[in-house]
């Protein structure tokens, strides 16, 4: 009942919260209002509603859902303006589409971020998800925008298209960057690469050009970049100074060459693909606390600095898996109570079959109408008392 409760005010939250105010001087180079399009506190709570229902299918379903799809379908549909419900059915639905192509042999191999034969297919399936089950039209607008347009048709479409990489998508996410007051992203064709779903996430932590520039320059790549902002947004960090701690602790433990940094920066990169990983999790852990106990006072003070940002990241992802396990708990739960229902419905209805052969079925009846004699009349002034029963006569008695 709990967890019900709080699914209830949820959807009170979906349906009351707005928006923060950002007025044009808190984006640099802005040039008109952008109210609507960072600082969105709702965004942040679709991401989870997405995150937990698609967890709970996964494991309704028996298979566990591969994070590089959990990750493509945080990043797509919880940027779509939709109610709490229809968000956990897209994610339903996207995950058991994706599970059943996986039994059939007709799905991706590896989730990676860099496969491309991944990234056509979950455009594909999610587009036909999101048009085929009537969840969205082309032209349905579901984002209210000064500029023109609905930003979530703008996603859906060019998820179904799936052609970010070519010359037609760059120009449509340069247009969508500048939309959004990302306009910097539009010189970086490998985050315009990406898609609108990554400008959107740039946008509303107000992710930084020189943040994103210093992590390139210490050898992280513009999807492992994506990654780290999503998970400081997940974790209720500030994006860019968890970009400068990650550049720093990669910069401090690289051994001073590039081939060291960029080894750093995939060992943090696979945590941050799945934070609640053990294995990737003890990696960090150990190579941490190694710095921490040999290293320069430098080195030190870095690795304490970076065991925060990731502990973080940590906790967070556990969380949102122990919200997802007890969505599958309140859904089996609901399952049995429905079940024995049911049960109880069909041996009544048994019940009743055997008591009809027996005494034949009950005659049917109109609804009870009660009739009064005088009702139009006044009430007596002194009504006769009411007859008063005689005693029943003793039984007789017997051989006397």
């Amino acid at each position: 009942m709990k967890q019900l409760a709080v699914g209830c005010d949820r959807e009170r939250h979906f349906r009351t919260s707005k928006p923060m105010a950002v007025t044009t001087g808190d984006i640099r180079g802005g040039s008109r209002d952008r109210t609507h399009l960072i600082g969105d506190p709702a965004g942040i709570e679709r991401g989870r509603v997405v995150r937990v229902a698609a967890i709970a299918a996964g494991e309704r379903a028996g298979w566990p859902v591969p994070q590089g799809l959990l990750d493509r379908i945080v990043a797509e549909t919880s940027s779509l303006r939709q109610s709490p419900a229809d968000l956990e059915r897209m994610a339903t639905a996207i995950v058991e589409r994706a599970k059943q192509d996986s039994n059939n042999g007709t799905g991706p191999r590896a989730w990676d971020a860099a496969n491309a034969d991944a990234n056509r297919y979950f455009r594909v399936v999610f587009g036909q998800v999101i048009f085929g089950q009537g969840w969205l039209s082309p032209t349905q607008a579901t984002r209210e925008d000064t500029g023109g347009g609905s930003s979530a048709d703008y996603d859906v479409l060019s998820a179904a298209s799936g052609d970010y990489s070519s010359p037609a998508g760059i120009a449509r996410m340069r247009d969508h960057a500048h939309r959004h007051g990302v306009g910097w992203m539009a010189n970086h064709t490998e985050l315009l690469r990406l898609g609108p779903a990554a400008i959107e996430l740039f946008a509303r932590t107000n992710f930084q050009r020189e943040t994103y520039t210093g992590l390139r320059e210490v050898g992280m790549e513009a999807r492992q970049i994506e990654r780290l902002v999503r998970r400081a947004e997940e974790s209720g960090q500030d994006a860019n100074e968890v970009g400068r701690v990650t550049r720093d602790s990669i910069r401090a433990f690289g051994g001073g060459t590039l081939q060291g940094q960029r080894e750093m920066a995939r060992m943090f990169d696979d945590f941050h693909a799945n934070p609640a990983d053990e294995r990737a999790w003890g990696t960090v852990h150990e190579t941490l606390r190694h710095f921490e106990t040999h290293g320069t006072p430098e080195q030190q003070a870095q690795s304490r600095r970076q065991r925060e940002v990731s502990e973080r990241f940590r906790q967070s992802s556990l969380q949102l898996n122990a919200g997802a396990g007890q969505a599958t708990v309140v859904t089996s739960q609901a399952a049995i109570i429905t079940a024995q229902a049911t049960t109880a419905v069909a041996a009544l209805s048994t019940a009743t079959a055997a008591v009809d052969d027996i005494y034949g079925a009950a005659p049917s009846t109109g609804p009870a109408v009660v009739v009064r004699e005088g009702a139009n009349e006044p009430p007596a002034a002194n009504p006769p008392p009411a007859a008063v029963p005689s005693p029943s006569p003793p039984p007789a008695r017997l051989g006397g």
